[in-house]
């Protein structure tokens, strides 16, 4: 009999985690009746009303359910949770202004690191504000893509011997993460439809942060990064789609998404490196029949997607605005190319997800015992056992 325990699960938070993830009774009870038969949605909304409480084991699959904490239920009270975001969407922003329940859960999980980094901050007496002063939409972007880039000190040289598109985002990502922003990325399972939200920051509170959608490909995960950077230096934080305007608009929404693209695409693509590039060499104009040749090679050098490489083209002059439109009109049309994932290994995926600031600092306050095993465990969403061979791998870093 399942009202043993008590209400020691306070009822108004199991009902507000349900709703929180909008599952509704009738598809709650499915899910359970896999080990609880006698599980109906008329028995949850007696838990969510108090009349009768959830056995502990049933409140821990609830919370896998939830992507919760199990603590959670633990609590008098629903938390308080600071989830919505600025709504930087430009593209289709009318029609799905609703984030579907896997955005929700990612800008969750983003919230709850941002928290947790501050708080272990605090614990271990870490240092780390934010590398640079706020900027200004007033600004040049193509000036302070030159001048942010040369303080980073990414050479081209690097950006061009990168093997993989992964490969300079990792690299990409640790410059970032050395001026106190925290860099995430959706996981593979969990990551949510880039029709809904392609990237997402945090800058009203410190440690700013950055969670790049998995789903993506991956040139655009790069340009992602920096587009969002760019939008931690003007600290006007949000959640954005549209990494394709670059034209005049009125609305202050465009106006950000504007600057924050023009920041992005002059620090990933340099008109002076580009320019010098030696498929460009000589050249004048490049023919429509052989654009494509041009920038693919331009695109496997500078680790962006075509997209980038031919608005830079035509910004350079190289292609006019009507080989712009008809080659970008046939490439939408495209399917984009999404590589197949191989065998995930825990402890690697814990570290692309989290990044290495965020899980080093968890790591630090493990060895210093201010987390228990399996609460590090928890903060990383890996198993206890994969947590030595997270903690080897960023050991490696180090040296």
């Amino acid at each position: 009999m399942e009202s043993n325990f008590g209400n020691v699960f306070e009822p108004s938070v199991l009902r507000w985690a349900r709703e929180k993830s909008e599952i509704s009774l009738e598809s709650l009870a499915i899910k359970l009746q896999d080990a609880w038969k006698h599980i109906t949605p008329t028995l949850i909304s007696q838990w969510e009303e108090g009349t009768v409480a959830p056995s502990p084991a049933q409140v821990k699959k609830l919370a896998e359910i939830y992507k919760r904490s199990v603590a959670v239920f633990l609590l008098a009270n629903p938390p308080e949770e600071n989830i919505p975001l600025p709504d930087r969407r430009t593209v289709g922003s009318k029609q799905i202004n609703k984030f579907l329940p896997e955005t929700l859960l990612m800008i969750r999980r983003a919230r709850k690191v941002q928290l947790l980094a501050e708080e272990l901050r605090g614990d271990l007496g870490i240092q780390r504000p934010f590398k640079y002063q706020k900027h200004d939409i007033s600004e040049n972007p193509v000036n302070l893509a030159v001048e942010i880039r040369k303080d980073l000190e990414i050479p081209i040289r690097d950006q061009f011997k990168s093997k993989k598109y992964s490969i300079f985002f990792d690299y990409l990502r640790k410059k970032i993460e050395g001026t106190g922003v925290i860099v995430l990325k959706s996981g593979g399972h969990n990551s949510f439809p880039t029709e809904d939200a392609r990237a997402f920051s945090f800058t009203e509170k410190q440690p700013y942060v950055i969670l790049i959608n998995n789903q993506d490909t991956e040139g655009a995960k790069n340009f992602s990064l920096l587009h969002e950077f760019g939008h931690v230096l003007l600290q006007t934080a949000g959640i954005c789609n549209n990494f394709a305007l670059f034209n005049s608009v009125h609305d202050k929404n465009g106006m950000l998404e504007i600057f924050c693209n023009q920041f992005a695409a002059n620090f990933l693509v340099p008109a002076e490196d580009l320019l010098t590039h030696r498929v460009l060499n000589g050249r004048n104009k490049i023919l429509i029949d052989e654009l494509d040749l041009v920038v693919n090679q331009l695109t496997k050098d500078f680790k962006v997607s075509r997209f980038v490489i031919l608005r830079r083209l035509l910004n350079t002059g190289f292609i006019g605005s009507d080989a712009y439109k008809e080659k970008a009109k046939q490439w939408e049309n495209e399917k984009p190319f999404r590589p197949k994932g191989g065998r995930t290994v825990p402890e690697k995926m814990a570290i692309s997800k989290n990044g290495v600031s965020f899980s080093s600092l968890v790591l630090e306050a493990y060895k210093q015992n201010r987390l228990s095993h399996s609460t590090a465990s928890d903060y990383l969403g890996i198993k206890n056992k994969y947590l030595p061979a997270v903690e080897k791998i960023l050991n490696s870093y180090e040296r």
